[in-house]
């Protein structure tokens, strides 16, 4: 690193001890920086942790000063941004409670030092986010745990990548008319809803519908004219309910219901389930409500048992390159499989102008990715990053990068 960019780093770490220390949630916390741990640790620890750049080494050296939590920070320079990413982490367990980022935008050929008031902002939004407490930490989408169970198994992170996630049911009374309210579909949606998942909205459902309806897309997979830009995968299902021998004067209601997930820009069907309840009423409809009901609550252990058994996995980062070819992408593609936080990587679309790549980021997000590709990747340049996006140049580009 240079001059310059140490000092940008050491401006971004004081403003963040300033902003954790000023938080609500850090209140009746002693909150030390790099300044102060120096004065506490042994001349041994303080030569660990100038050359500090993971979370291992970060962890000691909390040990060390018998710290209940830490934050460990990296910040890099690409093209005309500063990223910033942040891991808040316990000593004890080593476990990630919680992670932030944040984009530092330069002004043109200015030394990074000379951005300290942009620094010292996105600091203090990035560490908002950081001791922000989370109310779940558990997985983030509940059937959604076949997709990928392994990508950041090991990196500490207990959040799902987030996935829009369209609920396409069709439910048929007794009398084979659709029924205008469907209970076990409002039932999929709460249950999912309850564990985190991002359940898109009624309006993209209805357009779902309008492309192929349920037991279409059952039968025959997710529709050509479906495009991933507005939900990421499908849970259909199609519900019917049938009369069947009553007893006592009493009628029964039996529930067929048929259900998939598929992931809409591959095709790929990642789980399917056939459930049947059965119930007794002294009407149909009552019959049929109970019906509804047990598969309900079957559904509801499904879910539960589904979350207990997944692995984490980490979180969907869209990857472009600029003016790609089958060859130049292939290259980006091996590059970034061969790199520890990626978990996987897979080329979804090329056209004349770009390639899209789709990477599943182990313990971070894009800002980590990138940090952790230092600015270049499979010969071409990163020349922008967000946490969900990385855009790569042509090979001219050519950007500093630095820690």
């Amino acid at each position: 690193a240079t001059p310059a960019d140490e000092a940008f780093a050491r401006v971004t770490s004081d403003a963040l001890t300033a902003a954790i220390a000023s938080s609500p949630a850090a209140e009746g916390w002693r909150v030390l920086g790099a300044t102060e741990l120096h004065g506490l640790v042994t001349q041994a620890a303080r030569t660990q942790l100038v050359g500090c750049d993971d979370d291992r080494c970060a962890i000691d050296i909390a040990k060390a000063v018998a710290a209940d939590e830490i934050v460990v920070g990296r910040v890099g320079v690409v093209g005309n941004q500063a990223l910033l990413f942040l891991s808040r982490i316990s000593p004890k367990t080593a476990r990630v409670s919680a992670r932030a980022s944040a984009v530092i935008p330069l002004q043109a050929g200015a030394v990074p030092s000379a951005s300290a008031s942009a620094s010292v902002a996105a600091a203090q939004s990035a560490a908002a986010s950081l001791m922000t407490p989370k109310v779940r930490q558990t997985l983030r989408a509940a059937a959604l745990s076949l997709l990928d169970p392994t990508a950041a198994k090991g990196s500490g992170d207990e959040n799902l990548k987030d996935l829009r996630l369209a609920v396409v049911f069709d439910e048929f009374g007794v009398d084979g008319q659709a029924l205008r309210l469907r209970p076990v579909e409002t039932c999929a949606q709460k249950l999912l809803l309850q564990e985190g998942a991002t359940v898109v909205s009624p309006s993209v459902v209805a357009h779902i519908k309008g492309v192929a309806g349920p037991r279409a897309i059952l039968d025959g997979g997710v529709p050509p004219g479906l495009s991933s830009d507005e939900v990421d995968a499908l849970l259909v299902g199609v519900v019917e309910y049938n009369t069947g021998a009553g007893f006592a004067g009493a009628t029964s209601v039996e529930a067929d219901l048929s259900m998939s997930l598929l992931k809409v820009d591959t095709g790929d069907v990642l789980a399917s389930e056939q459930q049947q309840a059965r119930h007794p009423g002294h009407t149909v409809n009552a019959a049929q409500k109970g019906a509804a009901g047990r598969v309900c609550a079957d559904l509801a252990g499904r879910l539960k048992s589904a979350i207990a058994g997944a692995a984490t996995r980490g979180q969907r980062v869209v990857v472009t390159v600029k003016g790609a070819d089958t060859t130049s992408a292939e290259l980006v593609l091996g590059a970034l499989k061969g790199t520890k936080r990626v978990g996987t990587a897979r080329l979804t679309r090329l056209n004349k102008t770009e390639a899209i790549l789709d990477v599943i980021v182990a313990g971070g997000d894009g800002i980590a990715l990138a940090l952790a590709l230092g600015g270049t990747v499979g010969g071409r340049s990163i020349v922008e990053a967000s946490a969900g996006a990385i855009t790569l140049g042509l090979p001219s580009v050519a950007p500093t990068a630095g820690p």
